[in-house]
């Protein structure tokens, strides 16, 4: 995208141009660097300097927000509630394949993604075809 449409888009999408918006945010990165430079500085005093790694980051920083969040939502009520929410869309389910695989351990690759290869669906004829899900985690230990 060039300069003369980026500018077009912003001033159509906030009503202020470039300038302004750049006005705008430059203050917004002076006024919180002070406390970006303290979090950054106490996350690498924690977990090493490799933490401020882009691609690290995020998943070090996730683990504190985990373990804080636990007391609210507790892992062992997080299937069925999982499962209630999906039903409450009106999502069905029935008689389809899940493997969950929730468990931290020694190895496991650090992501949480959950892969449909075959998505639950009625077919023309009015037969049911049932979901395959895979659903892996890693929790933040």
């Amino acid at each position: 995208m060039d300069t003369i449409q980026y500018t077009l888009q912003v001033t159509q999408a906030e009503g202020f141009g470039k300038e302004t918006l750049f006005t705008i945010l430059d203050g917004l990165e002076k006024d919180t660097r002070p406390l970006s430079d303290a979090a950054r500085a106490a996350l690498a005093a924690d977990k090493g300097a490799d933490a401020l790694l882009p691609w690290n980051t995020g998943y070090c920083l996730a683990g504190e927000t985990d373990k804080l969040q636990d007391p609210y939502f507790p892992f062992e009520k997080a299937p069925g509630v999982w499962a209630a929410s999906f039903a409450a869309l009106g999502i069905n389910y029935q008689q389809s394949t899940m493997n969950l695989d929730l468990c931290d351990r020694q190895g496991k690759y650090s992501n949480g993604f959950c892969h449909w290869p075959i998505a639950p669906y009625t077919k023309s004829d009015g037969t049911w075809v049932p979901a395959q899900v895979g659903w892996i985690h890693r929790l933040c230990v």
